[in-house]
């Protein structure tokens, strides 16, 4: 009979820590700073309490729903060899176990909600704001949990589309300026995109064991071959949103136009992207090809939305 492995307490607070996905937390932290950016932009300052209490509201909620990803995905972890997506297989190791998990997640999530309630009778923001922000967390929990499951419904991609990139812009501006506008919903499209292609590209490596653990998003669902050009459209529809945008902020909103020679990168970026799985047709079965991709997907995701927060904060700084 093998005997479970005793870790320190020291080792465990490390395991914890990795299973909360730190580094994916970018993925909600850039949208935190783009929507407070564009608030600054419109207010000329922030209320810096409600910036750090928002903060942890934010980091407690997503490390809730990141343990629960783990924990909906273990069957899904045990297959998957890949080294650049799937979970942390924390569980699947045993380093930490279902119990823990599943009680840090509650944890982090009664956190979350406690912090978010306080915010609003706090700073006396309406409870229509505090519904609305709790159904984003429930979507949020849902792409994995119990009885939603999104991800394995083939609704996975759109939901991070939604969780990821428009809710926390608007929410985080909405916070900073206690009113409704469709700019920050304007300006997180091209993140959003991104958000939608980089999810896609994630699953080509992920497509047998997703497929064994029936998990059914789109690569599953509609193969690799027809997914795999939905990404390429992707890719293309970026390119074009980041165009559209920057003209209706240049021309609308009035920001200087001098300032949109930094969205030049992603464009540049995506353009290599298409160029690349235009040579390889078959990139989705490349794992060589695969693993940079995904990589330089994420960075392009983050610095796009990070351009445009720099380009509110420079607009409000230099040219009002």
């Amino acid at each position: 009979m093998q005997v479970a492995k005793k870790y320190t307490l020291r080792e465990k607070i490390k395991f914890y820590w990795q299973l909360i996905k730190p580094f994916k937390h970018l993925t909600m932290i850039v949208p935190f700073v783009l929507g407070t950016s564009i608030a600054l932009w419109e207010l000329g300052y922030l209320k810096k309490q409600l910036f750090f209490l928002s903060f942890l509201i934010l980091f407690f909620g997503v490390a809730s729903v990141y343990i629960q990803n783990e924990i909906a995905d273990y069957e899904t972890d045990k297959r998957n060899t890949s080294e650049t997506t799937g979970g942390t297989k924390l569980l699947v190791s045993g380093k930490v176990s279902m119990f823990e998990a599943i009680i840090l997640m509650i944890i982090f999530g009664v956190i979350s909600l406690a912090l978010g309630l306080f915010l609003v009778i706090k700073y006396q923001y309406p409870i229509w704001f505090y519904i609305l922000c709790l159904i984003f967390f429930i979507i949020a929990y849902g792409y994995s949990g119990w009885p939603f499951m999104f991800s394995y419904r083939g609704l996975g991609e759109i939901t991070l589309t939604i969780t990821n990139a428009f809710a926390p812009t608007f929410v985080f501006y909405y916070i900073q300026t206690k009113h409704f506008s469709i700019l920050p919903f304007l300006v997180a499209l091209p993140y959003a995109i991104a958000v939608f292609a980089q999810k896609v590209l994630r699953e080509f490596p992920d497509y047998e064991p997703d497929k064994l653990a029936g998990k059914e998003n789109l690569v599953v669902k509609f193969g690799r071959e027809k997914m795999s050009k939905v990404y390429r459209f992707c890719l293309i529809l970026f390119i074009v949103s980041i165009i559209l945008v920057d003209l209706i902020l240049i021309i609308i909103y009035k920001l200087n136009p001098i300032l949109f020679i930094l969205t030049l990168y992603p464009i540049y970026i995506a353009y290599k992207f298409l160029k690349i799985t235009n040579i390889e047709k078959s990139f989705y079965k490349n794992y060589k090809i695969l693993k940079p991709l995904t990589i330089k997907g994420f960075k392009l995701m983050f610095d796009t939305a990070l351009i445009y927060s720099l380009i509110f904060v420079l607009d409000r700084v230099l040219f009002k």
